[in-house]
C-alpha cells in the first residue's frame, strides 16, 4: 500500500488524464494504467467528507473519483487533509510507482503504509496467575479512589477504542457500548463483519466497561461513553518471520477510524496497538491534530522480547501517553518495550476481562511434520466468554480508565496537563532505584487515589 496527498489543483489533471497518452510518466497516469490493466485492489480516499463523496460508487473510475474527492477536501491548514490509499495487487509495482508519484506535480507527498499490530498475547504468562484475581484494581488502588470525595463516575466522558472488534452482546458488555463502528460506508472494498474474531478489543473493552454481574467478578475500571471502532478486516495476513498467518491492522480501516475520532471529538482514544515503523505523512498528521483538540491519546509501549530498546509507534509518536506493563511484583515485564518516550507503567499482566463467547483464534502457525513437504496450519486459538492475558495492551486501558476518570473528577484540561498529572501521581516502584523517571517504568506505576487527590 502507499499513501498519497493531493494537491488542490489536481482535478485539471485529472480530467485530461481520463486516457493517458503513453507518452505521459507522471505517477497519476501510471495510477491510471494500473487501473485499466486490472492491477489495483483499490484507490481510496481517507477523508471524512471525501469518502463519503464516493460510497457506494462503482470500481470503475475509481482512480478519478478518489483523486478528485481528495483534491476537494485538501485544506492547506489542516494537514490531515487530502490523501488517497493505494492498494496494489503485486508489490513488485510498489516501487517504480512510489517512484513516479513521488515526482508527480499534482502531489504533495507520497509514502509507504506502516503495519500496525495488537499488543497482546493469548497465553496467560507462561500459565502464571496471581492469587488475587482482579489484583490489578487493588494495584492501582481504584476502591480508594471511588470512595475520595473528588471521585465522579466518568459515564459522560467520551472513549473510543481502536481494535479487532467487541461482542457488544456479551453477558457482562449489555448496554455497556455506546457505539459499535465496524462499517465505514456502503460500496467500500473492504468488508469487515461485525464479530471479533479475535477478542483483543472485547477484552480490552471489558477492562474499561465491564459490569460486575459475572460469577467471576471480573468489573472494568472506568464505565465511561465507549465507542470501539473495528480496524480489521477478518482477513489473515502473512507473517514470514513466524511463518503464521495473523490478523493485522487493515491500514484503510485505521485511517478512517482515526479520520472519524478527529470528527467526533473524543475525550480519550485508546490505542492497544502499533508498530516499528514511524506513521505516515496523514497518521501523524490526524494524531497532532486530535492533540490539538485536546483528545488523550493513549497507547501502549508494545511488546517485544528481542527489540525492547525500538521505539514503536504511535506511542513514540509526540503528545501520545505510552504506557508500559508491569506485574503483580511492580517489576516491568520481561515483554514490555522501553524507551524515553514512556510516560508510566500499568498492570499488564493475567489482567482478567472479557472475550467473546464464540470461539476464535489470533491466526495460523505452519506446523512442519517429518515426512511432510507443506507444514501444516495450526490455529492459535482463544478461550471464550474470560481470560487472564499478558501485554501492554491491558496495560494501556487501565491509563485510559483513568484519564476518563480524571477528566470526569476534575474538569477538562489539555492533553499535555493529563500527561503530567499521571506522571506526577505515579508510584516509584522498587526496579526505579528511587529515580523520578527510568526508560523501563516512565515516571512509575499508575496510582488512581493520588491522581485525585493531587490538586
Amino acid at each position: 500500500m502507499l499513501l498519497a496527498r493531493v494537491r488542490p489543483s489536481a482535478p485539471v489533471r485529472v480530467r485530461a488524464l481520463a486516457k493517458p497518452p503513453e507518452r505521459d510518466a507522471s505517477g497519476i497516469a501510471a495510477l491510471y494504467r494500473l487501473e485499466q490493466e486490472g492491477l489495483l485492489h483499490h484507490v481510496t480516499p481517507l477523508g471524512r467528507a471525501a469518502r463519503r463523496e464516493v460510497s457506494g460508487k462503482g470500481r470503475s473510475g475509481q482512480v478519478a473519483a478518489a483523486l478528485l474527492a481528495a483534491a476537494r477536501e485538501h485544506d492547506a491548514a489542516r494537514a490531515e487533509t487530502g490523501y488517497v490509499l493505494i492498494h496494489l495487487k503485486n508489490p513488485a509495482h510498489r516501487t517504480a510507482l512510489l517512484r513516479k508519484l513521488a515526482a508527480d506535480r499534482d502531489l504533495v507527498s507520497v509514502s509507504r503504509v506502516a503495519a500496525r499490530y495488537i499488543w497482546a498475547a493469548s497465553n496467560p504468562a507462561g500459565g502464571f496467575l496471581p492469587p488475587e484475581r482482579m489484583w490489578n484494581h487493588a494495584r492501582i488502588q481504584l476502591a480508594a479512589a471511588r470512595k475520595l470525595p473528588a471521585y465522579h463516575p466518568p459515564g459522560n466522558i467520551r472513549v473510543a477504542v481502536l481494535d479487532s472488534g467487541v461482542q457488544i452482546r456479551h453477558p457482562s458488555l449489555k448496554g455497556r457500548v455506546h457505539d459499535y463502528v465496524h462499517s465505514f460506508g456502503r460500496g467500500h472494498r473492504v468488508k469487515s463483519s461485525a464479530k471479533d474474531i479475535v477478542g483483543h478489543g472485547t477484552h480490552i473493552a471489558g477492562i474499561l466497561n465491564a459490569s460486575r454481574e459475572d460469577t467471576l467478578g471480573i468489573e472494568g475500571i472506568a464505565h465511561c461513553r465507549l465507542t470501539v471502532m473495528k480496524v480489521f478486516d477478518d482477513r489473515l495476513d502473512a507473517d514470514p518471520a513466524a511463518r503464521a498467518r495473523i490478523f493485522l491492522v487493515n491500514p484503510l480501516l485505521y485511517h478512517w477510524a482515526l479520520d472519524e475520532c478527529l470528527a467526533r471529538r473524543f475525550d480519550v482514544v485508546n490505542l492497544s496497538l502499533g508498530g516499528p515503523a514511524p506513521p505516515d505523512p496523514h497518521e501523524a498528521a490526524v494524531l497532532k491534530a486530535l492533540l490539538a483538540r485536546g483528545t488523550t491519546i493513549v497507547a501502549a509501549m508494545g511488546n517485544a522480547l528481542k527489540h525492547r530498546t525500538r521505539p514503536v509507534y504511535p506511542a513514540a509518536s509526540p503528545g501520545v501517553i505510552a504506557v508500559g506493563a508491569v506485574g503483580p511484583d511492580d517489576v516491568v515485564t520481561p515483554f514490555s518495550c522501553r524507551g524515553r518516550h514512556i510516560a508510566l507503567c500499568a498492570p499488564g499482566v493475567a489482567i482478567w476481562s472479557t472475550l467473546p463467547t464464540f470461539p476464535g483464534e489470533f491466526g495460523f502457525l505452519g506446523e512442519a511434520r517429518a515426512g511432510e513437504r507443506r507444514s501444516r496450519a495450526r490455529p492459535l486459538a482463544r478461550n471464550t466468554r474470560y481470560d487472564a492475558w499478558p501485554g501492554t495492551s491491558g496495560a494501556c486501558p487501565h491509563v485510559t480508565a483513568a484519564v476518563a476518570i480524571l477528566l470526569a473528577s476534575k474538569g477538562p484540561m489539555s492533553p499535555a496537563r493529563v500527561k503530567q498529572r499521571l506522571m506526577r501521581a505515579a508510584d516509584r516502584v522498587t526496579g526505579m532505584h528511587g529515580k523520578r523517571f527510568d526508560p523501563k517504568y516512565g515516571a512509575g506505576r499508575l496510582n488512581l487515589r493520588r491522581l485525585l487527590e493531587n490538586p
